[in-house]
């Protein structure tokens, strides 16, 4: 894991309604990305995922998110998962 800027989005909430999601997450209000040009970066951290654990993300993420390539303050191009 190691830190990064993620530039282009916002941050906001969303109420999730899938039951399994929330007794996994112990939380029904989640943060989501929304693309906002002008938004200060998103201080936070990249990990390394093997494919399958990318996959197990994906089944994890609700239909209200999608996976997307971004990209960091640095220019490098990785995959958040953002609003659809």
């Amino acid at each position: 894991m190691r830190p990064a800027q993620l530039v282009g989005y916002a941050l906001t909430t969303i109420e999730i309604e899938n039951e399994l999601v929330v007794s996994l997450s112990g939380k029904s209000t989640h943060r989501i990305l929304v693309p906002d040009s002008a938004a200060c970066p998103i201080e936070g951290h990249l990990l390394d995922l093997t494919e399958a654990e990318l996959k197990a993300a994906d089944d994890y993420e609700v239909p209200d998110y999608r996976r997307t390539e971004a990209k960091t303050s640095d220019g490098e191009s990785v995959w958040a998962y953002v609003a659809v």
